[in-house]
């Protein structure tokens, strides 16, 4: 399992993003949505330039683990993607209220606003 993640990160690292996006999908045939399957999953959607297709994964990621917040950082940068700056911007400060000390919704809300 470990192996196939790391190889699924290695792909997607090396921009071969087809391939990365086959053998995750694979993956969660076999194991199920499983939080670390859908955050590689939807960065390489997100890195291959289908915004849309990423935020959607990175919801399914944030309804299986609510206690965390790099799902809702990631659905952030998503929607700055889209340009759909007024939702990330809404979405990063309604995440810093539940999660006022993460860094990774701060980052992501920066750089949504562009500081």
């Amino acid at each position: 399992m470990a192996d196939a993640r790391a190889e699924i990160d290695t792909l997607r690292r090396r921009h071969s993003y087809p391939a990365a996006a086959e053998l995750v999908r694979q993956q969660i045939a076999i194991e199920g949505d499983k939080p670390d399957l859908l955050k590689l999953h939807g960065r390489i959607e997100l890195d291959r330039g289908q915004p849309a297709a990423a935020l959607e994964i990175f919801q399914k990621w944030a309804a299986l683990v609510p206690d965390d917040d790099a799902p809702l950082a990631w659905q952030v940068a998503a929607l700055d993607c889209e340009d759909r700056c007024d939702e990330a911007c809404d979405l990063g400060k309604e995440a810093l209220v539940t999660f006022p000390d993460s860094v990774c919704v701060r980052v992501a809300l920066a750089r949504t606003l562009r500081w």
